[in-house]
């Protein structure tokens, strides 16, 4: 099977004796080279971020957690620091919904934030995350930091539905709606323009 859009290919071929997944960026490798031809170290790290999110939101979180394991154990070329938190985000979001091993989607959510402590996402993941393993060892800190960065416009991707479960005043819920609407939106618009081109 694979994913296929306008600029990205990747597939992922499997049977007893071979399971390997091919990446190909078309505007990079506009000869859609297959990979074993392109030289040593052109992988592109942010066409597979990319297609393992999408991977994610197709919900083939086994997939996309394939996928993230792979950019994670890559070294040529070396990931940037934003990249390695993505693809950590991506890898403990990933195994989070597939219901299992919370404790390592605990890790791999801490191993983002440890690496770009501004990147916000895994953070708001990880309190969420604690919280449904009955971990509350740091709630209070935790709400306290999130509280904060919510008065500051941040919100990480955290939905209302979430949201109403914290400690959360009524305007704090409300930036949370309206971030969230925003996301929307924008994916909305980004998938409206792919789709009516």
């Amino acid at each position: 099977y694979g994913v296929v859009t306008d600029r990205y290919k990747l597939f992922h071929f499997y049977e007893p004796d071979m399971d390997y997944w091919t990446l190909i960026d078309r505007e990079q490798d506009a000869q859609e080279l297959s990979t074993s031809e392109r030289p040593k170290g052109s992988a592109n790290v942010q066409a597979m971020r990319g297609l393992s999110l999408l991977l994610y939101q197709m919900t083939r979180y086994g997939d996309a957690e394939a996928v993230f394991r792979k950019l994670l154990a890559q070294t040529e070329p070396p990931l940037d620091a934003f990249s390695l938190a993505e693809a950590y985000n991506g890898l403990g979001a990933s195994i989070e919904m597939s219901h299992t091993r919370l404790d390592e989607a605990v890790g791999y959510y801490a191993a983002a934030i440890k690496t770009k402590p501004e990147f916000f996402a895994p953070f708001f993941s990880q309190i969420h995350l604690l919280g449904r393993i009955c971990d509350w060892r740091e709630w209070e800190s935790h709400f306290e930091n999130a509280r904060a960065l919510i008065d500051q416009g941040a919100s990480g991707g955290m939905g209302p539905i979430f949201a109403l479960a914290y400690p959360l005043s009524s305007t704090q819920l409300c930036s949370v709606t309206r971030n969230r609407a925003a996301e929307v939106d924008q994916r909305v618009r980004a998938l409206r323009e792919h789709h009516l081109d």
